[in-house]
């Protein structure tokens, strides 16, 4: 029988890692993300107070949310550039399809990549914006279900595709 660590111990690992990234950071190389290619590497590196910190906080990433944590890490800087720079282009490659959205109480859907562009101003409000803008990776909310993002503006899940073993890491859902 395998010990699991205990879910406590992932939260005091997460809140102990506070720390900011440098201003003007040049986020990851998104083609990568874009792309698909399998060799991801972040360009934005963690500054943790201990080593046994980000440790846990990689096995959470890895073990609840099942992502492989560097790939998570590219894939959030990405995220973060492509928001920054109002790329609705290189954004509606970052979601699953259909998107769950959830905005003023009532639920919907958007079905392609098309569509995600025409409506991009209703679904990356100021709200999605700046939530994704403040957060840092560091200190996200992790679970079973992925990543959260800001107070769930944004969730972030691995999908895995028919034909491959490894996810894709992808928007599944955006609340605003």
């Amino acid at each position: 029988m395998a010990l699991r660590p205990h879910p406590l111990l992932y939260l005091q690992a997460i809140t102990a890692l506070s720390f900011a990234m440098p201003p003007g950071t040049t986020y990851a190389n998104c083609p990568h993300v874009l792309t698909g290619k399998p060799s991801y590497q972040a360009e934005t590196s963690l500054s943790v107070p201990s080593r046994s910190a980000e440790n846990v906080f990689r096995r959470a990433v890895n073990e609840q949310a099942g992502l492989d944590f560097d790939e998570a890490k590219l894939f959030f800087d990405c995220l973060k550039d492509a928001t920054k720079r109002d790329d609705k282009t290189a954004l509606s490659r970052l979601v699953q399809y259909p998107l769950r959205i959830h905005a003023l109480d009532r639920a919907s859907t958007i079905a392609t990549p098309v569509a995600f562009r025409k409506q991009y101003p209703l679904i990356f409000n100021q709200r999605v914006k700046d939530a994704i803008e403040a957060q840092r990776f560091e200190d996200v909310f992790v679970s079973y279900r992925g990543i959260m993002i800001g107070n769930g503006e944004v969730w972030i899940s691995g999908i895995t595709e028919r034909g491959r073993s490894k996810p894709t890491i992808k928007i599944i859902s955006i609340n605003n």
